[in-house]
């Protein structure tokens, strides 16, 4: 690239030189320049591109030196502006006075002025492609904007349909434009290359070798069920450790906290930029998950591990300053009031804000959202689950500040359980008990006992013990006409029920009753969550005590009526010997008494 802008300004140079009077003695060598090619290498199929020459080569001379294998040949060009295109001297000498920093071109404008500006303005800077850059952005620029009249000499050709063209002999600027992949493609997007410019005619053809760096993100969600275990084998996620990674779904109770990873990358070209946006759009529903503000942390680095096994690194060594970044609410509309529809994670500038940041790391970013009494809860013959969405959006341009693109939307998904109770009659299914009263634990010795709100699980609470204040208690279930009870917001696990009254007339149960909560969900976690729930795929068993698991989520609970007769080894037979033993020793106390009266 950089030998195009050398030959476009030794042109520039000749032809304000030669439009000023200094030389002349070439104009006798000087011939029409014929039409050349433009050849752009490494385009990917969503790649299409537009391309402007607000400059012509009027004429174009050579110099030759040295002989044989040594010879070589410079061109020199004269340059007039393209009015075939639209452009004009005024319209020119407006395009160049947009680059920052420069001398601005006065009227009248002469084309005589111009080739001077340009040569002034590459005039030992040769080598300096960011000027290059400047001049193609300002021509890209002020071409491309409608109401400027240009037209276009290509616009949004794919790169075999310009390669395949011949365009007139002049100085070109083409742009760049990438097309997101179509919805469920990979998650990659690539950054735009810098601007291509430079001179196309019969010997010399604009050649560009685009580099194909691209910038992906994921969103995950870390599977944390302790039921199963420290870092046991979670079998709804294969080959993944529970409480090690992160996934696309996972299961809570309402009112516990939720840890999400974004997963990010830096392209390749990133060394290209001088500032670099980069921001993480979530999207939650403020009815089922709340952002923990205090949560959210960001790792930056090469070995920054992103939720799999194969990263040694633990993020924890990359963490970021949080006031390198901004943590900032997105609401549905500009009302005061209006809900919060999610939240961003933003670097305005990465390379200021991470000045140790490279090409190919990755920026991680942790946080945790509160599952709210407003989940989607999946119940018998009814899945539904909490889908939560991220996108990323980055710079793609490194010549131009403003210019940003955006991968894919990301999703996964939270479960939460419903758990159904049925009291029914011991000896027939059919007949529903009202009255019966229930409180829910979390384990068999009881250590802490279900807080329930209008049916939902808002959380674990440990009961004060007998004379202790304040009185804590867990929440008591009461079976309505139907004998049923619900429980919304559980996570998969094991639960005990405990009766704590019976429906009158019935025996009350004495033993906990042991509830088990087992969910599948699809096979392969490592793709994207469709936004669906398959009932098909994904389905929730109960198993009542040691029982064999069966699907659903609802439990026949049953009662008997009737006296209660002594188990064996209980309090019952206790109190029996004991009567029987103080009725032994009333008798023989009063066959002794007997006995002496007769002796006596």
């Amino acid at each position: 690239m950089k030998k195009v802008w050398k030959g476009f300004a030794a042109a520039v140079s000749a032809a304000a030189i030669a439009a000023t009077g200094f030389i002349g003695a070439t104009s006798a060598n000087a011939a029409e320049p014929a039409s050349g090619h433009i050849t752009l290498n490494n385009a990917t199929s969503n790649d299409t591109f537009t391309g402007y020459a607000p400059f012509l080569i009027n004429s174009m001379s050579s110099e030759t030196t040295g002989e044989g294998a040594s010879a070589q040949t410079t061109y020199t060009y004269d340059y007039v502006v393209n009015t075939a295109k639209g452009y004009t001297l005024d319209k020119v000498a407006a395009m160049l006075n947009t680059i920052p920093g420069v001398e601005a071109i006065t009227t009248p404008t002469t084309q005589a002025a111009i080739n001077t500006w340009l040569k002034n303005y590459v005039n030992g800077a040769t080598d300096d492609s960011a000027k290059a850059q400047a001049l193609a952005k300002a021509v890209y620029d002020y071409s491309s904007t409608s109401t400027n009249g240009i037209t276009a000499s290509f616009t949004d050709k794919k790169a075999a349909e310009v390669n395949s063209e011949t365009y007139a002999a002049g100085y070109y600027v083409i742009g760049q434009t990438n097309n997101n992949p179509a919805a469920g493609d990979a998650q990659q997007v690539p950054t735009i290359t810098r601007y291509i410019s430079g001179n196309v005619e019969a010997n010399h053809a604009l050649t560009a070798n685009l580099k194909n760096s691209t910038v992906s993100s994921e969103k995950k969600v870390k599977e944390d069920d302790g039921n199963l275990g420290n870092n046991a084998d979670d079998t709804r996620l294969p080959g993944v450790a529970v409480g090690n990674n992160y996934n696309d779904g996972a299961d809570y109770s309402i009112g516990e906290d939720v840890p999400f990873e974004f997963i990010g990358t830096l392209p390749d070209t990133y060394a290209d930029f001088k500032t670099f946006f980069y921001q993480f759009v979530d999207t939650m529903n403020p009815q089922q998950l709340q952002l923990k503000k205090d949560s959210v942390q960001v790792y930056v680095g090469a070995g920054t591990n992103a939720g799999t096994n194969a990263d040694a690194i633990a993020v924890e060594a990359n963490a970021i300053d949080n006031t390198k970044f901004a943590v900032a609410d997105t609401k549905a509309s500009e009302a005061p009031d209006a809900a919060i529809t999610g939240f961003t994670v933003t670097f305005d500038d990465l390379k200021t804000a991470v000045p140790t940041a490279k090409a190919g790391d990755k920026v991680i970013v942790r946080y945790k959202a509160t599952l709210q009494p407003g989940a989607a809860i999946w119940t018998n013959g009814t899945p539904a689950g909490n889908i939560n969405e991220m996108k990323l959006i980055f710079s793609n341009n490194p010549y131009d500040a403003n210019s940003t693109d955006e991968t894919p939307v990301d999703k996964v998904v939270v479960f939460t359980y419903q758990l159904d109770v049925n009291k029914v009659d011991g000896t027939n299914s059919n007949v529903k008990l009202q009255g019966a009263e229930f409180k829910l634990w979390k384990d068999e010795n009881k250590s802490q006992a279900a807080k329930i709100e209008n049916g939902k699980f808002v959380g674990w609470v440990t009961e004060s013990a007998e004379g202790v204040t304040p009185v804590v208690t867990g929440s008591t279930l009461t079976t309505n006409a139907q004998g049923a009870i619900q429980i919304q917001g559980l996570d998969s696990g094991t639960y005990y029920l405990e009766e704590t009254k019976a429906p009158a007339g019935y025996n009350k149960l004495e033993d906990l009753i042991k509830v088990t909560l087992t969910a599948t969900m699809l096979p392969d976690k490592t793709q994207d969550w469709a936004g669906t729930v398959n009932a098909d795929s994904n389905k929730i068993q109960i198993a009542q005590g040691d029982n064999a698991a069966q699907d659903g989520n609802s439990i026949n609970v049953a009662n008997n009526k009737g006296s209660n007769l002594p188990e064996t080894g209980g309090m019952g037979t206790t109190v029996l010997y004991a009567a029987g033993a103080a009725i032994v020793l009333i008798a023989g106390i009063g066959l002794a008494v007997v006995l002496r009266r007769r002796q006596a």
